[in-house]
């Protein structure tokens, strides 16, 4: 930790804010502001700076420490020299990295796929349950807990999912597709037969931002896909029953 992370720390906590709040003030993820605040990167932007900055209510020298005169002007030139010099090897580094990402991404998608999926499946098993033990109670202090428990719960799968979809392994349309096979509550949404696109789209807005427009697309999508699917596994059986054949001695 160094001194100006120790600032941001200080002024967020003094404005009350909480990590996930201020992040979205200033522009930035999470992950990075707790970098900042944990003094782990030396490399914030000048533009978020002058916003923790303006957030914070102090000036962009009083919370770099940055003196007036001569001096303090040419130990400030010193360290953008330095700052530059460790942005470019950090440049070479994250493009390396993005290459071994890129290959362990594609390497490791399906393993990746199943144990999205298993979370998914394992989730809307326990919102299931939530909404099944909610219906017990029309009102009073229990039915006001599972209903918390439940909106605490459909937060989290809206988080999960924005997160998903931006680490860029799976696009939106193949996250639709890991829920659309693994929630049961679509099934019986899709075998009612009316008003389907209206009713998916409702129901995935609890979880993330669609549209009718999206959810018609997806599901041309989800349907061609699959076409394609059942075209090429019928393709690879006929390959194999015709070369195939019948030996009465084996």
């Amino acid at each position: 930790m160094n001194p100006v992370s120790e600032k941001i720390i200080q002024g967020r906590k003094e404005k009350r804010y909480n990590q996930k709040d201020f992040a979205q003030l200033i522009g930035v993820s999470q992950p990075s502001l707790i970098k900042y605040e944990r003094g782990e990167t030396d490399l914030i932007p000048i533009g978020t700076a002058k916003k923790i900055a303006a957030e914070l209510n102090i000036s962009f020298n009083e919370l770099f420490e940055i003196e007036s005169g001569r001096e303090s002007r040419s130990l400030l030139l010193d360290r953008i020299d330095e700052l530059e010099s460790i942005i470019r090897k950090n440049e070479k580094d994250l493009a390396d990295k993005d290459t071994l990402i890129d290959h362990f991404r594609d390497k490791f998608k399906d393993l990746y796929l199943e144990k999205i999926e298993r979370d998914f499946i394992e989730y809307l098993e326990l919102v299931s349950e939530i909404y099944a033990a909610n219906d017990n109670f029309r009102k009073g202090e229990s039915k006001a807990k599972f209903d918390e428990q439940l909106r605490q719960e459909k937060e989290y799968m809206s988080e999960r999912i924005a997160e998903i979809i931006g680490e860029g392994v799976f696009s939106e349309f193949e996250v639709l597709d890991i829920l659309y096979q693994n929630d049961f509550n679509i099934t019986d949404i899709v075998e009612s037969g009316e008003g389907v696109v209206k009713k998916l789209t409702e129901y995935w807005r609890e979880y993330m931002d669609v549209s009718p427009a999206k959810v018609e697309h997806f599901l041309i999508w989800h349907n061609k896909k699959w076409d394609s699917i059942l075209k090429s596994k019928k393709a690879a059986l006929r390959d194999t029953s015709g070369s195939s054949s019948y030996d009465p001695m084996k």
